[in-house]
Formats: C-alpha cells, structure tokens, sequence
C-alpha cells in the first residue's frame, strides 16, 4: 500500500521561491542553512508565525536606497530559532516580524508568542491582510492597531 503524501511533500514551491533558496542559502551572518532545510521551513509560503503569504521575489526581498528602507514587510526572511548559529534550525517568516524578534531576548520573544495579545496581534495582521493584501503599510499598522480601554473609572 502506498504512503499518502504529506501536505509538505504535496507542495512545490514556486521558481521564485526556488530563486530565493538559491540567493537566501548563500553565506550569511550567523550561517548557512542548506537549501534542503529552506525549502522544508516553506510551509506552503506562509510565514510561520502569522501564516500571511510571504513575498519571495528579489525586489521585495532587497533593501531599497530611494526612498530608503528595508526589505518589504512581508517578504520571505530566514529566522535563526538560536541567534547566530545554524545549530537549531530555522523557521521562514515575514521580515517584520523577524525585525521584531531581533530586537528583544529570545525568551521574552518566545513568552510574547505564548500571550492573547501575540494572537489577537497575528489575526488583525491575517484579516487585514485579506482585506487589503497589497497595502503593506496597513497589515504592519494592524499589528500594534488595537483599541485600549481606558483605565477603570477614568473616562
């Protein structure tokens, strides 16, 4: 009888995400991961912590000069599970979020991902982005976009 696929196995990735492999499994601070491990963090070109469709072409994925910024918000970035080692693996995410990682310890990041506040964040970030996919700067705003009650008894 024969194995049935796994949804991993069943997806191919796109000649832009091969593209990507190529450029992103080059030598990097912190190291090199093979393309074999790129491609299998893919997971159906989704970021992994927000599971938006992430950008793979090379424009979006290049900083830009004029006007200067990084890359796209959502464009394919490779996060190191462990600061600047190949040692634990990696994940692919959205170049946002990975900004956000590296500005903070790892296991404050990795208690922040466990909150309401992280969910609630990730599902105005998913339904922003299915309302307007191709405005970037409105799916990034919808990450800190929430409405705090104001404190008990001060209105």
């Amino acid at each position: 009888m024969k194995k049935k696929p796994t949804k991993q196995e069943m997806y191919r990735l796109t000649d832009e995400q091969e593209a990507w492999v190529k450029r992103r499994s080059r030598k990097r601070k912190g190291g090199k991961f093979p393309p074999d491990e790129l491609r299998a963090n893919i997971k159906n070109g989704r970021c992994k912590w927000s599971n938006i469709p992430l950008l793979f072409d090379k424009e979006s994925c290049s900083p830009k000069k004029d006007p200067p910024r990084t890359s796209h918000p959502l464009s394919a970035s490779v996060d190191h599970l462990s600061p600047n080692t190949t040692d634990y693996g990696c994940a692919i995410v959205c170049h946002f979020l990975n900004d956000i990682k590296g500005q903070m310890p790892y296991y404050l990041f990795e208690a922040l991902r466990k909150t309401k506040a992280w969910n609630a964040a990730m599902n105005r970030m998913q339904k922003q982005y299915k309302k307007t996919p191709h405005k970037e700067e409105l799916i990034v705003a919808s990450f800190a976009n929430e409405q705090i009650p104001p404190p008990k008894g001060k209105r």
